[in-house]
């Protein structure tokens, strides 16, 4: 177990979360949804202490990401016994933000050219959330079983 005196639980864990999510049958063959989740801001492997401090020389990167909020909103309608179509708009404000991050040593340049390794520099690498997103999904049951 690692000595932590400023970060949560675990390293890539935000210490706070919050879900909520509401449903609503609106008539017995349509309903609507919306689901919000809210995340505090978390520290990046590499960083299990939370001592990291950027300088610009030596290390680049915060050493955490920052916390985020994202609303999700859900449909879906049933025609018929055997038929449902269902629609979800994830990310409804297109909301930008790092899912995961890590302190590591980068062998490149700007350019992408490989660095010699005396020249590569420690920064940290953030994996980005995932953008809006639309599905639509349309269900068929063929035979119910009894």
């Amino acid at each position: 177990m690692l000595a932590r005196s400023r970060c949560g639980a675990a390293t890539g864990l935000p210490d706070h979360q919050l879900k909520f999510n509401v449903d609503w049958r609106v008539t017995p063959a349509w309903g609507v949804g919306a689901q919000y989740r809210a995340y505090s801001r978390q520290f990046v492997r590499g960083n299990e202490n939370g001592a990291h401090t950027p300088d610009g020389v030596g290390f680049n990167g915060s050493g955490h990401l920052g916390g985020y909020a994202l609303l999700d909103l859900t449909t879906n309608w049933k025609p018929g016994r055997s038929v449902e179509l269902v629609a979800k708009v994830a990310n409804v404000f297109n909301r930008r933000y790092a899912s995961a991050g890590q302190l590591a040593r980068n062998g490149f340049d700007a350019g992408g050219a490989v660095l010699p390794p005396d020249a590569w520099r420690n920064e940290q690498f953030v994996a980005p959330g995932a953008p809006r997103a639309v599905w639509v999904d349309l269900a068929f049951v063929l035979a119910q079983l009894r």
